[in-house]
């Protein structure tokens, strides 16, 4: 079991002060002060400051932090082994971001499973940033992401490299020839929600060429890539998506692709762990199943 002062770390670091913590753990603020301390004074270095009015980690706080949320994640893996029942799969949980997820995932877990019935696999599908926090917290092992992570605080394998394109209804006119990347800035641009990395990749790329998604003459917000997908089919904007998630319409033309001059985006898509994490070789079989049946799909 992890030790109660370290549980008291990770409190105040996920909920940002000490009064919070207490709340969460059902201990006095005193308590958690003392904790704390106890912490710096075995350590032997300063574990938080106070800047600007708020209460920050320090370069050994964070460290410290990371090698206990390691940890926990450890533990929790352990306990659910141990608890699960004699001679059956062990349960693997792990995460996807959109795309991967819905377009990619489904057939390679169907091939996984046609091996092995008895896996118990349990999929979580959601954006880049809540995944991180899910990794972090031990809810999931390993995930599948698109967009940047911090790889000081990561480990990953290279899963793929996919093109990201813009797109549009085929009865828009910016189908017609090659355009520059400003000329899209007039239409209306239908992109996720912050935090997805598809978004985070978008603004990438136009910060690199000086731009930003404000730039257009409007956007929308949705939380789906089928309900851009529909809209942009409706004519009512463009949006930038993986190659992969538009296949199907891009060979039944209900979608077509824009011809950016001097843009041509590739991105990868990374499986992702926790640093220093004490199931490291396990997470690595992981990905080359996940990864042997990618290489057979054609998708």
């Amino acid at each position: 079991m992890l030790d109660f002062r370290l549980k008291t770390l990770l409190a105040v670091c996920n909920e940002g002060s000490y009064t919070k913590a207490a709340e969460v753990l059902h201990i006095t603020q005193p308590a958690v002060t003392q904790h704390i301390r106890y912490l710096e004074k075995h350590y032997g270095t300063k574990l938080f400051v106070y800047k600007d009015r708020s209460m920050q980690l320090t370069y050994d706080g964070e460290r410290l932090k990371n090698y206990v949320a390691t940890m926990e994640a450890g533990i929790k893996k352990i306990e659910l082994l141990m608890t699960s029942e004699k001679g059956s799969c062990e349960p693997i949980a792990f995460g996807a971001t959109l795309t991967i997820g819905e377009y990619a995932m489904p057939f390679i877990i169907a091939r996984l499973l046609k091996k092995n019935p008895r896996l118990h696999l349990t999929m979580e599908v959601k954006n880049t940033e809540v995944l991180l926090e899910m990794l972090e917290k031990g809810n999931i092992e390993f995930a599948f992401l698109e967009g940047y992570f911090d790889r000081s605080r990561y480990d990953s394998l290279l899963f793929s490299k996919e093109d990201f394109i813009a797109v549009c209804a085929p009865e828009n006119p910016l189908v017609k020839s090659f355009v520059t990347l400003e000329t899209l800035f007039s239409e209306r641009l239908i992109l996720r929600e912050k935090g997805s990395g598809s978004r985070d990749i978008l603004e990438q790329v136009l910060h690199e060429h000086n731009h930003n998604v404000k730039e257009f003459s409007s956007i929308l917000e949705l939380g789906t890539i089928r309900g851009i997908k529909q809209m942009v089919h409706d004519n009512l904007g463009i949006t930038f998506v993986y190659r992969k998630a538009v296949k199907k319409e891009l060979e039944e033309g209900t979608l077509k692709e824009i011809k950016i001059m001097d843009v041509n985006i590739s991105r990868e898509f990374n499986f992702v762990y926790l640093k220093n994490d004490i199931h490291e070789e396990e997470h690595r079989n992981w990905f080359l199943r996940f990864y042997e049946e990618k290489e057979k799909l054609v998708l």
